[in-house]
């Protein structure tokens, strides 16, 4: 799978077609602009959108890192302990 190279500048990620830029996927956009080395799991994701001041809810973040995860966007990997995390 190929992964998307990260944003450089602050130009937002130009997302894949069929994907909408919504407040919460901008949000997430955002996160992983702000923590490029970070694979975090999706409640941190979520812990940390609601930090941000974007709260969004459970099924909404895996949704959001299984459709940014399909687009090439992030990848998914299985850490030491069995949880799931998403990184660029």
């Amino acid at each position: 799978m190929l992964l998307a190279t990260p944003p450089t500048t602050n130009r937002p990620w130009s997302f894949p077609r069929g994907m909408r830029a919504t407040r919460a996927t901008r949000a997430l956009e955002r996160l992983y602009h702000e923590r490029p080395h970070a694979a975090l799991s999706e409640a941190e994701v979520e812990a940390a959108l609601a930090a941000s001041g974007t709260p969004v809810n459970r099924v909404t973040v895996y949704r959001m890192l299984d459709r940014f995860a399909a687009a090439g966007l992030l990848h998914k990997q299985v850490d030491a302990a069995r949880v799931m995390r998403y990184a660029l």
